[in-house]
């Protein structure tokens, strides 16, 4: 889990990268209130998220270009037909051993015709509330409480 402190007003480019993945990207207008996103590498079962969904990082950039292209599913399929050294980079599923499981996961991700929208995550917004307004009751401890710090006003 990533968390960050106090953020001032504005609009910010977040982005996710990691070997093998295409880059997440998302704009988050950040106002007077606490912003959360979700963020999977995997697909999730939609019905545990029914208000906000999560977005998704996408898995196979085998190629590294930033983008899951035909590109990378040739170079998967080279790589399982054993005319191209494959890398950790392509064994999706982490089993050690690039084959056909390999190539399903691949293609759970390629969607060439889809629209990158659908793997946004919805941005949940609360009511920011400052240190001292927190109040507890039996089940809440003060290491529950979120202290607010930065500038006011």
């Amino acid at each position: 889990m990533f968390q960050s402190g106090y953020v001032p007003k504005g609009t910010y480019l977040l982005t996710v990268n990691a070997d093998g993945y295409e880059p997440y990207k998302q704009e988050i207008k950040i106002n007077e209130d606490t912003c959360k996103i979700m963020l999977f590498n995997d697909y999730y079962d939609e019905e545990q998220y029914p208000s906000a969904h999560p977005g998704l990082i996408r898995m196979g950039d085998v190629d590294g270009d930033d983008i899951i292209d035909e590109e990378d599913l040739e170079e998967l399929l080279d790589a399982v037909h054993g005319e191209e050294s494959g890398g950790n980079a392509m064994d999706f599923n982490r089993d050690g051993e690039l084959n056909l499981l390999d190539v399903q996961y691949f293609a759970s991700f390629y969607d060439h015709s889809s629209s990158s929208l659908k793997y946004i995550s919805t941005v949940e917004r609360s009511v920011t509330r400052k240190k001292g307004e927190v109040k507890f009751d039996d089940t809440a401890s003060p290491s529950d409480a979120v202290e607010i710090s930065g500038k006011s006003g």
